[in-house]
């Protein structure tokens, strides 16, 4: 395969990738993509480290969901549920597939993520209810990613996390007023 196929192949993946539609299992007012979310996490990736993130953990946000083009949006509870080291060889799988490097990351820049991922995703909630969206599951998704979000897990990755963790609550309250 010539250079030029494999950045088209690539590109077409990535791109797919980002079309792939989240938080399939709640009805939702706005459709958020997988480009969209990973935007977002990579935002919350710079915010969370002062303004100074590694390349790696800044490509790490951008195709950490790519994927789930091949593999599928699991819901974080059945992700718990399941050995999540399947998943991971099958989304590492995917990105090997279609020629994608896995992006590494030290330990503390994984947890960043993470939270960062999980961050965006309560974001998300805030703002479906902000729309209007009253669904007692999509209440339920916050709830639990609130809760997941533990103390020690935010702490690790700094001040600001812990705000922003205690500021969220107080947005979704907000929109019932």
């Amino acid at each position: 395969m010539s250079a030029l196929e494999t950045a088209l192949h690539q590109l077409t993946f990535v791109r797919d990738g980002g079309s792939v539609k989240r938080m399939h299992t709640v009805r939702t007012l706005h459709t958020q993509n997988v480009a969209e979310h990973s935007y977002g996490v990579a935002w919350l990736c710079w915010v969370l480290t002062d303004g100074k993130p590694s390349a790696n953990l800044l490509m790490a946000a951008l195709a950490h969901d790519v994927p789930e083009v091949e593999v599928g949006d699991v819901p974080s509870p059945t992700k718990r549920a399941l050995n999540s080291t399947v998943l991971q060889t099958l989304e590492d799988l995917a990105m090997s597939n279609n020629f994608m490097p896995v992006f590494e990351v030290t330990e503390h820049e994984a947890l960043v993520l993470k939270v960062a991922d999980m961050l965006d995703l309560a974001f998300a909630c805030v703002d479906e209810h902000n729309l209007g969206n009253r669904n007692p599951r999509l209440h339920m998704m916050f709830e639990n990613i609130m809760t997941y979000l533990t103390f020690g897990m935010l702490n690790s990755t700094g001040l600001l996390a812990v705000q922003i963790h205690n500021w969220l609550p107080a947005a979704w309250r907000a929109a019932n007023e």
